[in-house]
């Protein structure tokens, strides 16, 4: 099965449910009363947290591709903050899995 969307077609790149969710009046009054927030600005507050998470692993990796080896061979960078931002992403991707269960 092979999902495709288009800018000219779907509007956006983004998955189908942001379309239905951005369609959904502003003024619902069960999100009023107990969410506080629309369920498009809880999905967009989800995948930008995802695409945040995925943009700072990009940009660790760059960084140890850039640095330099020592005298013994050795890489002269830290790669302790790699596993941590790889948590990050996929605390954001779980968070974003259960959101869109929840919506």
């Amino acid at each position: 099965m092979k999902i495709e969307r288009k800018t000219y077609r779907d509007g956006n790149l983004y998955p189908e449910a942001f379309n239905y969710l951005k369609s959904l009046p502003e003024n619902i009054d069960y999100y009023k009363a107990h969410i506080e927030r629309h369920p498009l600005s809880i999905y967009d507050l989800s995948i930008q947290r995802v695409m945040k998470a995925l943009a700072e692993i990009l940009d660790e990796i760059e960084r140890i591709n850039h640095a330099l080896f020592d005298a013994e061979g050795r890489l002269d960078y830290s790669l302790a903050k790699l596993p941590i931002l790889q948590k990050e992403l996929l605390e954001a991707l779980i968070e974003l899995l259960q959101i869109n269960y929840m919506l």
